[in-house]
């Protein structure tokens, strides 16, 4: 009797030791559950593979179900009630300024900054060992789901979402364009947004509704589209046009011979970049309202791509591989940056850094000596970049924008070059603008216009 005493006493004191690290193991779980996890995003859950209901990490800004509900806008001409939610506006619309938006105030807004040619050798190689950190997320989007064909449902291993991360939010896609887009434009004050594509049409879109109000048809190829304050400037082969949406005055700049590839202004002066390497440049009049012929700054054996400015420097990319920088105020050349192997596509100013993205599939950056002359300290090869763009996030801190040859356009925290999200597109996303209020806009080969906000 007194041997199954101990026994049955034995037996309950080792079912509450195992009772009671139980309990300590869910409390804690619970523990780690209310602070670390809380405040983690479910690494698989960025990679679209979680299948956990419910995670212990966040899934914050989880993706539709289905595309159709991003896309209440399947053409102008739809005249299906979009649900408030999904419109956008711009909220400086009825405070705007009149006039032209200062240097500093662009370069904000566009998260530029001046590009500081007397900068030590050491920034440069900090530089270079941030990039090395960068984050080697892979997610990849469902082919058959962008049709709406994928069977797989809940069980398809590839995503089924147009964005993934967190700090982002894809607001609508905006269709109408049946061609490649070349340019996107949100003048400062302004309800309307302004696209033109290859498909030979400037179209206009209302930003609190989401609905195109409006187009124009050209009867040429129109190169890019920007805008600087009011005006709204748009390249074609051998002519310039423009338009003031406060105004609606209009001129034409001509008497040059080849297609515009890119546009940018600065104060008074006005660059265009033309196909057989030339830059023109015009100079604003006051008294006639207009700009007038200032100069032709020559030097590129290839048509311009790619403009950007900072520092007091224009910076100029080209289809010849290289880069110039030329002096804002003698419009001189002052070097010649040479490195990349492809087309120059794409240029930023950020910090004391020239960014520089080619179809050699690289993304240099550049920095000056301590002699002042600008050489490259690192670059990223991880995909074959088309564009990128430069903003601040609702913490202001640096983001960069790179749009991809994989249909993608990813984005980066600086100067840490990790890695945050990724926006996905139905083709190759050569348009990538910055508007204000941390809008940008994506515009892609199918015609497509995404309108994103980062947070």
């Amino acid at each position: 009797m007194i041997n199954i005493l101990i026994h049955l006493l034995f037996c309950f004191g080792l079912v509450v030791v195992m009772a009671s690290k139980t309990a300590n193991r869910c409390s804690v779980f619970s523990r780690l559950e209310g602070q670390n996890a809380k405040n983690q995003v479910c690494s698989f859950w960025l990679a679209g593979k979680c299948n956990r209901n419910p995670c212990r990490f966040m899934h914050r800004e989880s993706p539709p179900p289905q595309p159709q509900h991003h896309h209440p806008l399947a053409s102008c001409d739809s005249r299906s009630e979009v649900s408030h939610k999904l419109t956008w506006k711009n909220p400086n619309y009825c405070s705007a300024k009149k006039g032209i938006l200062s240097a500093n105030e662009r370069n904000r807004s566009n998260g530029n900054r001046d590009l500081q040619t007397q900068q030590k050798v050491s920034n440069a190689v900090t530089a270079e060992s941030e990039i090395n950190r960068v984050e080697k997320v892979q997610p990849k989007q469902c082919k058959y789901w962008i049709t709406g064909n994928c069977v797989l449902g809940d069980k398809c291993k590839d995503m089924h979402s147009w964005f993934c991360g967190s700090g982002l939010m894809v607001l609508t896609k905006l269709q109408g364009h049946d061609k490649a887009m070349s340019g996107v434009a949100l003048p400062f004050g302004c309800d309307k947004l302004f696209s033109a594509g290859k498909d030979k049409c400037i179209r206009t879109w209302d930003c609190n509704s989401g609905q195109c109000v409006g187009s124009v048809d050209i009867d040429s190829d129109i190169g890019c589209l920007i805008n600087e304050g009011p005006w709204v400037f748009v390249g074609l082969p051998n002519s310039v046009k423009a338009w003031n949406f406060q105004t609606q005055a209009e001129f034409t700049l001509n008497g040059f011979v080849g297609q515009v590839h890119c546009l940018i202004a600065d104060n008074d002066l006005l660059f265009a970049g033309i196909e057989d390497g030339t830059i023109l440049v015009w100079k604003w009049d006051p008294e006639a309202n207009t700009p007038k012929p200032t100069a032709m700054l020559k030097g590129h054996n290839g048509a311009i791509c790619s403009f950007i400015i900072g520092g007091k420097k224009l910076y100029s990319g080209s289809k010849d591989h290289t880069i110039r920088a030329w002096d804002l105020e003698t419009l001189q050349c002052v070097q010649i940056l040479s490195g990349h192997t492809g087309d120059v596509t794409s240029l930023l100013c950020w910090d004391r850094y020239l960014l520089s993205t080619s179809l050699d599939n690289t993304l240099k950056i550049w920095a000056a000596t301590e002699s002042g002359i600008i050489e490259v300290v690192s670059e990223l090869k991880e995909c074959g970049f088309l564009a990128i763009r430069g903003m601040h996030d609702v913490e202001d801190k640096p983001v960069l924008l790179c749009s991809c040859k994989d249909n993608s356009v990813r984005l980066y925290d600086l100067p840490s070059f990790e890695e945050r999200g990724r926006i996905f597109t139905r083709g190759e996303a050569k348009v990538v603008e910055t508007g204000i209020e941390r809008l940008f806009f994506i515009g892609d080969d199918t015609g497509d216009l995404t309108v994103c906000r980062l947070q």
